[in-house]
């Protein structure tokens, strides 16, 4: 009887990741067509005014530090705030005199091979958005002393309930980690 609720529940979750993908799909491409328009009406609008403004109307796309959504800034003021469009928090623009920044860097989970976006905050673990999987960074070897003195702890995230396995240092009080499941950034107190 256990083994279907299980099972049930196991079909349940794994619709949830395909439809919650296909949702974040169709919205990402909601939102390329909504940039598209509005950099049409803007080509539009320049057509009229004067060539000297036409240079200076730019889009500069963010992504946003918390929940990686991209905002599209039309012509940023150095000094301002900005706030991300999805959770508005508190956006980091470069200075138009700045380099262009560099996109998100992406790791690809091995066991679902889904394609996670790596942070910008420092986190102790990263955690794949599909399988909860710990992912690890192809440019950081591990070393057999590190696994020593290391302890995987299971934490549940306080804001969707998920469960995450985090490995942290055998000696560590506070720890930090994002979720798996929301990507929220949680702070817990080992005591």
């Amino acid at each position: 009887m256990e083994d279907k609720k299980d099972e049930a529940r196991i079909q349940q979750e794994e619709s949830d990741a395909i439809l919650a993908r296909h949702l974040q799909e169709e919205f990402d491409k909601l939102n390329e067509a909504n940039a598209m328009h509005n950099v049409e009406s803007n080509n539009t609008a320049q057509c009229s005014e004067s060539p000297q403004k036409s240079l200076s109307n730019e889009v500069l796309t963010v992504p946003c530090p918390e929940c990686t959504f991209n905002n599209n800034i039309s012509n940023p003021v150095s000094g301002k705030h900005y706030a991300c469009e999805q959770c508005y928090t508190q956006l980091l623009v470069p200075n138009s005199s700045s380099k262009e920044q560099e996109p998100p860097q992406i790791i690809e989970c091995s066991v679902c091979h889904v394609k996670n976006i790596i942070p910008s905050k420092k986190v102790d673990a990263l955690l794949c958005g599909a399988c909860y999987q710990q992912l690890a960074d192809p440019t950081t070897a591990i070393s057999e002393d590190s696994t020593k003195e290391k302890r995987s702890v299971q934490i549940r995230c306080g804001q969707c309930s998920a469960i995450n396995l985090v490995q942290v240092a055998s000696n560590a009080n506070v720890i930090q980690f994002e979720c798996g499941g929301c990507q929220s950034i949680n702070e817990v107190s080992l005591s």
